[in-house]
């Protein structure tokens, strides 16, 4: 292209800029400057095309997409995306950098960076997407999923990740609730709210939930299950040392509610009475239990001397009822969101030997925590052949 050819073109795109021209009177000048002719329907189909784009209601590719091919050669096409959508969207990400800063700061002044914990890889979700090949895995999350609070590991939300980082920063206990605050607004959230957000072990009238068991049952049902040394305490139980497939089973509970499971991680009360529960197919009131792990962690979050925010996926579920309610908080734009993408998922875990093609199980999973279906899985009968 000769120079004279260029100094038109950016001498169009400068008239436009500076608002001496408009859209129509731009596009003849570039055409004129590659050497070209704008014809009256170059100027109906650009000139309209410029003005939404001008007024940020379509996008660039939008405008491309919508100019006829007959209407304009390839050169002119090149020139258009070159000269006069490229100095456009950079002017729209310079916005876009901008709008994050001013969000960055407004973020800062509601929580401090140093004031922040870590978002933790834990409170995992179950991957529905994922097939082990292990069958010991296969089989329990099948079992898993025909308990009434298989629901709640899958539940996920989004939300910006500075109201999380603001709900562990302000929350208070206040006798049987605990208080938090999203903005400049208070709320209140208790076992009672938890339920109704997570849907799952409604109350039935004139039905009472069972009772859990105390901690000298939980042992004791411990000790049916299998466990390799002797245990006197809860704190004595230890995953690794379960039968299988009671040990998959904690394991994926412990993953649910807490972190990553560790060789000698240990069991907590409300866990084993959840494993209870599954079990025996107990109308047991697991959201009650849930919670109570849940209310532990606030209880003793600043005396564990931890930087990591537990339990993310409950903590968006409870903000995004609250926001879901309130619709005058803002959504900042919706910049910084964790959203389930985010969400730590529940992912392989091995639990047989490198040199062994199947676990050996130690116990036959009841009847009533199977049906047809998982009894007829290729992974059940893999998994009674090897029993």
């Amino acid at each position: 292209m000769q120079g004279i050819a260029k100094v038109a073109i950016r001498g169009g795109i400068r008239l436009v800029d500076k608002g001496e021209k408009k859209g129509e009177q731009c596009w003849s000048v570039i055409l004129a400057g590659s050497g070209d002719r704008a014809t009256k329907r170059d100027v109906q189909l650009f000139a309209p095309l410029l003005k939404v784009w001008e007024m940020g209601k379509t996008s660039p590719s939008r405008c491309i997409s919508a100019l006829h091919p007959s209407s304009l050669r390839f050169a002119n096409l090149a020139l258009l995306v070159i000269f006069v959508f490229a100095p456009l969207v950079l002017k729209g990400l310079t916005g876009i950098m901008t709008s994050k800063a001013q969000q960055i700061k407004l973020d800062n002044a509601l929580v401090s960076p140093e004031n922040r914990r870590v978002i933790g890889k834990c409170n995992m979700r179950i991957n529905l997407g994922m097939k082990p090949k292990e069958p010991t895995y296969q089989v329990v999350l099948d079992s898993l999923a025909l308990r009434t609070c298989y629901p709640a590991f899958l539940v996920t939300a989004k939300v910006l990740d500075i109201y999380m980082h603001q709900f562990w920063a302000t929350v208070t206990k206040h006798k049987s609730s605990y208080r938090f605050k999203i903005e400049n607004k208070k709320f209140s959230v208790n076992v009672k709210v938890f339920r109704y957000i997570l849907n799952i072990c409604l109350r039935i009238q004139g039905q009472e939930f069972d009772e859990p068991p105390t901690e000298e049952e939980a042992l004791s049902f411990n000790r049916e299950l299998g466990h390799s040394r002797e245990i006197k305490y809860i704190t004595d139980v230890i995953i690794d040392h379960l039968h299988q497939p009671w040990r998959t089973l904690a394991s994926i509970i412990n993953k649910f509610l807490c972190r990553k499971v560790f060789g000698l991680d240990k069991i907590r009360l409300s866990r084993v009475q959840i494993l209870w529960g599954m079990y025996y197919m107990k109308n047991l009131d697991f959201v009650a239990l849930i919670w109570e792990d849940l209310a532990y962690q606030i209880d003793n979050i600043d005396s564990k001397k931890q930087d990591k925010i537990f339990y993310p996926r409950f903590t968006k579920i409870i903000i995004h009822h609250f926001l879901d309610k309130d619709k005058s908080i803002s959504m900042r734009n919706r910049t910084f969101m964790h959203t389930a993408h985010d969400d730590s998922l529940l992912g392989t875990m091995r639990f047989v030997s490198r040199h062994a093609d199947a676990q050996v199980y130690g116990a036959i999973l009841p009847k009533a925590i199977t049906n047809q279906a998982l009894l007829d899985s290729v992974a059940y009968k893999t998994y009674v052949n090897t029993k």
